[in-house]
């Protein structure tokens, strides 16, 4: 390698250096964030979350979708009414119920399935298996909100990201 190279090769490495404390900062001050909001929902014995998603598939032809959902939870069991079903659990059994198809379909509820995520879990789901780094603050009315980003390390989940936003000094999402 000639001197020019071995110069380049060292600048790029000491830029590449500058750059980490902040991240570091950032991700301690997003893991912080995301500890007290884990805290504050394991401290309830039900809840009800509103929530809307939006898939954006892969193909840049296909349409967006945004659909509303309503997560009732307490402890294992839960109820989730979303995309055209209503899934009750009591933590043994799983009932799904179609209302286009007017069909009950009922299994043997697996909490700890990696087929998708858990309802029962969906406050803490950033505690295992995900990456997560910020995507800056942004104003909701009068709220501070952190944009996080989550990424499965699993690659093989039906998802690649999930964006979240928590208020930050509610501590909730």
């Amino acid at each position: 390698m000639n001197k020019s190279g071995i110069i380049s090769v060292f600048l790029i490495a000491l830029a590449s250096l500058a750059f980490v404390p902040a991240n570091v900062e950032k991700d301690k001050a997003v893991n912080k964030l995301l500890k007290e909001v884990s805290k504050k929902y394991k401290g309830y014995k039900t809840l009800k979350a509103e929530f809307t998603m939006l898939n954006e598939p892969a193909d840049t032809k296909a349409k967006s979708k945004t659909e509303k959902g309503t997560l009732y939870s307490k402890g294992n069991s839960f109820k989730l009414i979303f995309g055209g079903q209503e899934i009750f659990c009591d933590g043994k059994t799983i009932w799904t119920y179609t209302k286009e198809t007017n069909e009950c379909i009922k299994d043997n509820y697996n909490p700890n399935s990696s087929s998708g995520l858990n309802p029962s879990k969906i406050f803490t789901v950033w505690e295992k298996g995900f990456l997560y780094a910020s995507d800056g603050t942004t104003k909701k009315g009068t709220a501070d909100i952190e944009k996080i980003k989550l990424t499965p390390t699993d690659k093989n989940k039906p998802y690649f990201l999930m964006n979240l936003e928590v208020d930050k000094t509610a501590k909730t999402v």
